[in-house]
């Protein structure tokens, strides 16, 4: 047995009111609740740290920040969870081939061929995410296979809801990499988080040198692949 060691990440965001602000938006002549706007305001931009992060994208891309999907996914070269993959390739992404570098447009066939890289038995990837470019080059290979039936939806447009290949979801999302595809087994991947430190917000103080009050909003966590091999990254698609 080899240990995978995965080391917990700490984020916070700061959360500051002006007590002018609180004293002009207070009494019977408030227009909103400041309190709640503000933490609105700095949990949005948390969420867009740890969606950064989540791709290794700047500035969130630095050793304070979670083990990207890129780094979980490397190459057969590469080092994950404090295991070398050089001397394990059972720790390898894509089935133990490793990230698949396309350099070309993507195609049902390529996507069907990394979906099969990854399905063992009834372990199948049930998620694939690309960026808007790489999902709308899927949505182009679909669009010549649309059949309308004679009912209501005729008429409207694209297709309902979400895009499927095989059994897998198929997403965008503007954080992911540009000309990649990942594809995901949900049963292999989660956030794994510290219950003592799960979104905790602290009191608001004021301090004395400042008229303002002031909060942060704290979680620790990483991004945890327990299997790297049941999932797949593909890389330099020419239209994603």
């Amino acid at each position: 047995m080899q240990p995978a060691e995965i080391q917990w990440k700490f984020y916070g965001q700061p959360i500051t009111i002006p007590y002018t602000d609180v004293l002009l938006n207070s009494g019977p002549t408030a227009v909103f609740d400041i309190v709640k706007v503000k933490e609105e305001t700095a949990m949005a931009s948390l969420l867009q740290k740890l969606s950064r992060a989540m791709w290794g994208t700047a500035p969130q891309n630095t050793s304070l920040d979670v083990d990207p999907i890129a780094t979980a996914l490397g190459s057969s070269a590469t080092t994950y969870a404090g295991i070398v993959r050089t001397s394990n390739p059972w720790w390898i992404c894509g089935g133990g081939a490793g990230p698949t570098t396309l350099s070309a447009n993507l195609s049902l066939a390529n996507m069907q061929t990394e979906y099969g890289r990854i399905t063992f038995g009834n372990e199948e990837p049930d998620t694939i995410i690309a960026t808007q470019l790489g999902f709308n080059a899927f949505w182009n290979l679909l669009v010549g296979n649309i059949r309308y039936m004679r009912d209501e939806e005729t008429t409207r447009a694209g297709f309902k809801r979400h895009l499927m290949f095989n059994n897998a979801v198929v997403m965008h999302d503007q954080f992911t990499t540009a000309q990649e595809m990942i594809y995901l087994n949900s049963k292999y991947v989660y956030p794994c988080f510290l219950s003592r430190d799960y979104f905790v917000v602290d009191p608001f103080i004021r301090p004395s040198n400042q008229r303002i009050l002031s909060s942060f909003i704290w979680v620790s966590l990483n991004l945890k692949f327990m299997n790297p091999r049941m999932c797949q990254r593909v890389l330099s698609i020419t239209n994603g």
